[in-house]
């Protein structure tokens, strides 16, 4: 299957900014253009290099960032993506499920937890938990999840996506 991702590229200087301030803290040296879409970013040290791009995925105006570390005659090949990171929110989760080891077991059933955000970690947005999770880009992104508490009763709890992969069903394109 050819994968395309959809939408226009951002000219260099807002592709700039954005990159400057996703990584304002890992010591940026230069920012090149490479071709539409693809951009080269020199650090200053390695170390700060694999720390800002430990991180695989970002989202740009509701678009898919792809991230990786660029050696000489490195191709980028967009059909062998198959997962991304997307953030999820549980809308009226109890409280007793706020726990790391709680999140991680709801969002397990949906990907690979990574982390939450900080009002949640923080308790202090309590409309809904938010946890990022990776996910395959095919997956079902079902509405609710279904686990069983410490009494082996069985709990419902709503999920809404901020955003999600939506395969084109003409061109096939995420």
């Amino acid at each position: 299957m050819d994968r395309k991702f959809n939408g226009d590229y951002p000219d260099f200087a807002i592709a700039e900014g954005f990159i400057r301030r996703i990584w304002k803290a890992f010591s940026i040296d230069e920012i090149k253009f490479s071709k539409p879409g693809q951009y080269v970013v020199r650090f200053h040290s390695e170390d700060k290099r694999d720390e800002a791009i430990s991180r695989t995925y970002y989202q740009f105006d509701n678009k898919l960032v792809y991230v990786r570390n660029w050696k000489l005659g490195c191709t980028i090949d967009l059909n062998a993506l198959n997962d991304i990171s997307i953030w999820v929110q549980l809308p009226d989760l109890e409280l007793k499920y706020w726990s790391l080891s709680g999140l991680s077991k709801i969002g397990s059933l949906l990907g690979k937890p990574i982390r939450t955000d900080n009002a949640t970690s923080t308790k202090t947005k309590m409309e809904y938990a938010r946890l990022q999770v990776a996910v395959a880009m095919n997956q079902q992104f079902p509405d609710r999840v279904l686990f069983a508490d410490e009494n082996k009763r069985l709990i419902t709890q709503k999920i809404k996506y901020e955003w999600c992969p939506v395969t084109c069903t003409h061109c096939k394109g995420i």
